[in-house]
């Protein structure tokens, strides 16, 4: 059974690993300005070009960046930002379906952070659920014209995830290292969406 991953309402973590803001890579200054990239394409679940995304991410509060206390999957208004763990996980699942661009994070005071190699992530595929009953996690929801489900996908609205249960077994793999994300089995079997 698939399931339906978002970060655990009852977990807060440090802010430090949860909230990033692109900034200018040579100021790194928060609102940098605006790019060519659109990022109502990424809400599309296609493959875009991501030369155009920002690729320097600092992070909103005044916390050190500290190795052990690292996420593996956080969110940015860009989309996904992701660990190498994370992105060696969707690898060897779904090889060479999602797209990766690796990006450099800066704690609140522009120090870069040395450690695990991070990525912004584009994931390809969309599930529409705008009808979708979110409290008993059932239909309907759809995909868009000429997609099929994945191992990962996103949802049109919301920024829950949808993922199989072999992913979902990875991903609980990596939680157990500290990530707080919430992982709910999906009511009805995706082959009969």
């Amino acid at each position: 059974m698939p399931y339906i991953v978002d970060r655990n309402a009852s977990y807060n973590p440090s802010p430090n690993w949860s909230t990033f803001v692109p900034v200018e890579p040579d100021t790194l200054e928060f609102n940098p300005a605006g790019s060519s990239y659109d990022y109502s394409q990424a809400k599309q679940g296609v493959v875009i070009d991501m030369s155009a995304l920002h690729h320097a991410f600092r992070a909103q509060f005044d916390n050190e960046l500290l190795e052990t206390a690292k996420e593996d999957f956080m969110l940015s208004y860009e989309g996904p930002i992701v660990s190498d763990d994370f992105r060696q996980t969707i690898e060897r699942i779904e090889p060479s379906h999602h797209q990766f661009k690796q990006v450099r994070l800066y704690d609140y005071w522009g120090q870069p952070f040395e450690g695990t190699a991070f990525y912004l992530m584009n994931i390809v595929g969309i599930i529409m659920n705008a009808n979708m009953d979110w409290d008993a996690h059932r239909l309907p929801f759809q995909l868009f014209p000429d997609q099929k489900f994945g191992h990962l996908m996103r949802f049109e609205l919301g920024s829950e995830f949808y993922a199989s249960d072999q992913l979902a077994e990875a991903w609980k793999e990596l939680n157990r290292k500290g990530q707080h994300m919430e992982f709910r089995i999906l009511s009805e079997n995706y082959a009969n969406l």
